[in-house]
């Protein structure tokens, strides 16, 4: 591992580097630190210059030192925080070394050289070369940059603020930039049908069938592409509904959680899948049988129809060695050329079947992480629906690969779709002629698709939730990033449903006030009939057997605070509850009876509530009784402040302590009706208001 020292008087950058370097414990990082891609999982880190060809590195487009060592550290440093956002930190790095070079001509680009100044440059540079969000998230990292830097080197550039923004939500905005923004997060409709022509041809290429059915299988169902290209070939599943009837999905490793799941497929869509897996399934197996054999046999050359019949450690002859590996040259010269270039001897009799099995499984020749399709370890090659033989997507080579095999990626997939500015490399679209006469060539890319099937299910009225677990998100709210109906359509489709119609108006506001959770009316509850609940004095409030009495409800009789004034016209309200009761304490027995968990404690409660109306009830109903006088139910050994209050006034006579209930005598009820009468606002029911008051501020 090379050592490269930021320069004299930066040492703590140096510091920074050697420590982030020395202390890496991600194995990847540590195995790739001098290599100038960085293959991180299901990420690729490239350290090219702005603007240049990211997976074609040369020494010429190469991040200059001693700023590339800074970037790998901090790259490193980012990922080992468990940061996920450490692929997009290239572009802020990326920006701050291209302005570096311009600032300082003819010196090496120095981390320690950033100040104001260059993250000022920095941002109108983002701004040239990026889309709105795109800088946003390089301004984020230039400001991590600027922090990290000022720490280390103790200058004001820690101070400095990143000014770029996301763009404004367009999904919410109605002006014609809104409505433009809504448009390319969704694929042309003229992209979508040359692709559907193209796929129901009879004169497709190989990458013409790969492509087509990629974009097939995306149509189908709201798959990530990373999903698509890592379906093993036994992908189809058959589940069957709660009514009989047999639904048709594709089984795929969810991206977020990496847990296998299955996204059913609309009933439309479905010969449509059935057909782009059929094709594919059929192009990829000889790459199957190749991939089994590489791992099962990796000392054993794989002998396929072509492979000459002779023993492993024969020397072959041009046209055999040639032969072998899927050399189609019929002339010796051009043979020898290809051989050659391919590491090999270019001589008759040069190379044997065993040596040509070492080779094949060379590090350099095999893929990656062969024998699995990624760093995951997701599914092998062996299994996988999306691997191909060698050069079998390489339109400028003479037959596949019948040893080697590749994985089909999304590069290749997403260059097929959109023509590549300054490339030689013609799309989907260019090679069938679809483009011929168009001011702007047609385009798609694999994540407008998912944009696409989300916005046809909010359209469908498909519910939120079912959205969410279709398109395989980790929370609901993730949808409204999905969501491009636009608000004039929500405007429509009200009117059709007709609002601003006087007598929907008049429904809708009962269902605003039922949203609002107000109490309503005993006509309006569903099935309360049987279920239990406790009435309040505008409604009834229906709860479940299993739940507990609610003690929060308005059963003011329960409520050893509570005081009732004779005469007092609500007195109605109290015999509802009562006859009300008396049909709840019937339904608790009932339940009893039949062993329901709960309704014991109800019938409790509901005998009690009954026991104390009827009394009350009594005394309200007394003519002897003139209006204004206090009405006092109370347990003897109960505590609370009210009770203390009486027991300190020293003139709390025995019968106060009674609980009111149906059977209290008639002495007895005389008894407390002559004490009620008998009380002395300053006295006892002075305390006893004061008690109230303390009991109720307490809550």
């Amino acid at each position: 591992m090379s050592v490269v020292k930021i320069g004299a008087g930066d040492n703590a950058i140096d510091e920074f580097v050697e420590r982030i370097r020395s202390k890496l414990s991600d194995e990847q990082i540590r195995e790739q630190w001098d290599q100038n891609i960085w293959k991180l999982g299901k990420y690729a880190v490239s350290f090219a210059k702005q603007g240049a060809e990211p997976r074609r590195i040369t020494q010429e487009n190469l991040m200059e030192q001693p700023f590339l060592e800074f970037a790998r550290a901090f790259i490193a440093e980012t990922r080992n925080r468990g940061s996920k956002g450490y692929p997009k930190q290239i572009y802020g790095l990326r920006t701050i070394e291209m302005v570096l070079r311009e600032v300082f001509p003819g010196v090496a680009p120095n981390p320690a050289s950033v100040n104001h100044n260059v993250l000022d440059r920095t941002v109108e540079l983002c701004q040239q070369c990026f889309t709105t969000d795109v800088a946003a998230q390089a301004g984020r990292s230039l400001q991590e940059i600027a922090v990290l830097l000022g720490s280390l080197t103790g200058s004001t550039v820690g101070s400095w603020k990143n000014p770029l923004r996301r763009s404004t939500d367009y999904r919410v905005r109605t002006s014609e930039e809104a409505a433009k923004r809504r448009k390319e997060k969704l694929p042309a409709p003229s992209a979508l049908d040359a692709i559907a022509d193209i796929f129901f041809s009879t004169d497709r290429s190989t990458r013409d069938t790969v492509t087509t059915c990629v974009i097939a299988l995306l149509c189908c169902a709201p798959f990530r592409i990373s999903e698509i290209l890592l379906l093993a070939e036994d992908c189809e599943d058959f589940i069957k509904g709660a009514d009989g009837t047999e639904a048709y999905g594709i089984k795929v490793f969810d991206a977020k959680t990496s847990i296998k799941m299955t996204k059913i497929v609309p009933t439309v869509m479905v010969p449509v899948a059935k057909e782009a897996i059929r094709r594919i399934r059929a192009l990829t197996g000889e790459a199957r049988r190749i991939a089994k054999w590489l791992e099962s046999n990796p000392s054993t050359f794989y002998r396929h129809p072509a492979c000459p019949h002779v023993p492993e450690n024969q020397s072959l002859t041009i046209s055999e060695a040639a032969a072998a590996l899927g050399i189609d040259y019929s002339v010796d010269q051009y043979r020898r050329v290809r051989l050659r270039a391919l590491g090999l001897s270019g001589a008759s009799g040069g190379e044997t079947l065993a040596s040509l099995t070492k080779w094949c499984m060379d590090p350099s020749q095999l893929p990656t992480y062969f024998p699995y399709v990624d760093y995951e370890k997701t599914i092998k090659f062996s299994e996988a629906m999306f691997v191909a033989q060698g050069r079998m997507l390489r339109a400028d080579t003479n037959g596949y690969s019948p040893v080697t095999i590749e994985a089909i990626s999304y590069a290749s997939i997403h260059t097929d779709l959109e023509t590549q500015a300054g490339r030689d490399k013609k799309s989907i679209f260019e090679r069938r002629g679809f483009n011929v006469g168009r001011d702007e060539p047609l385009k798609i890319t694999s994540n407008q698709l998912r944009h696409w099937l989300n916005n046809i299910a909010q359209r469908g009225g498909l519910p939120d939730e079912d959205i969410a677990r279709w398109s395989g998100r980790t929370h609901v709210r993730q949808n409204e990033y999905y969501d491009h109906v636009a608000p004039d359509e929500y405007v429509e489709r009200a009117k059709a449903l007709g609002v601003g119609n006087a007598q929907l108006h008049e429904a809708l506001e009962v269902a605003n006030f039922i949203r609002q959770n107000k109490p309503v009316s005993l006509k309006e509850i569903v099935n309360s009939a049987k279920r239990p609940g406790h009435l309040t004095s505008c409604g009834k409030c229906n709860l479940d057997w299993a739940q507990a009495p609610c003690s929060k409800f308005l059963n003011c009789l329960d409520c050893t605070l509570h005081v009732c004034i004779t005469g007092d016209p609500r007195k109605e309200v109290l015999r509802k509850i009562a006859e009300e009761t008396e049909k709840d304490i019937e339904l608790a027995e009932e339940e009893v009876r039949e062993g329901t968990f709960g309704a014991d404690v109800w019938l409790i409660t509901k005998r009690r509530t009954l026991e104390r109306a009827r009394a009350i009830l009594a005394i309200q109903d007394d003519p002897a009784i003139e209006p204004g006088r206090l009405i006092v139910s109370l347990v003897k050994d109960e505590f609370s402040p009210t009770m203390r209050a009486l027991e300190k006034s020293k003139q709390m006579p025995p019968p106060l302590g009674i609980l009111l209930t149906a059977n209290t005598s008639a002495a007895e009820l005389g008894d407390v009706k002559a004490i009620v009468l008998a009380g002395d606002s300053n006295s006892v029911y002075g305390d006893l208001t004061e008690a109230i008051k303390h009991e109720s501020s307490d809550g």
